[in-house]
């Protein structure tokens, strides 16, 4: 899932640091694998515990992948907040330019809705 959402993560967020952030996240996670076979080429079977765990695993001692879901999460939950402000912001043009012009066009919600969207993406 990680792969998936690393992407789109990079493509929406503008800030560098959060950018930043992003990378060191997911690149933790994504050199697990290869931090645990540099481990065994260097100390051998030593290094494999009862129970096939490897003791050179970073997962082993910190919780990388749950930190990398927690990290995604948030983030998400950090650009819904953007959107949701965005499409409360449209909504709120919207109505304030039904009251200027004295417009009660009497469609439901969805339709206005729709409709702040359509201007507010093309203008």
């Amino acid at each position: 899932m990680g792969i998936v959402i690393f992407p789109y993560l990079l493509a929406r967020m503008e800030r560098r640091t959060v950018r930043f952030l992003v990378w060191v996240v997911f690149l933790s996670y994504a050199l697990v694998d290869l931090w645990r076979a540099i481990g065994f080429m260097i100390w051998g079977s030593e290094v494999i515990a009862p129970g096939a765990y490897i003791l050179t695993d970073p997962s082993l001692y910190v919780p990388v992948v749950m930190g990398v879901i927690l990290t995604f999460y948030i983030l998400l939950l950090v650009r819904l907040g953007q959107i949701e402000a965005w499409l409360r912001c449209a909504l709120c043009n919207l109505q304030s330019c039904e009251r200027r012009t004295k417009m009660n066009t009497g469609f439901p919600l969805d339709f206005t809705l729709g409709r702040a969207f359509r201007t507010s993406l093309f203008l």
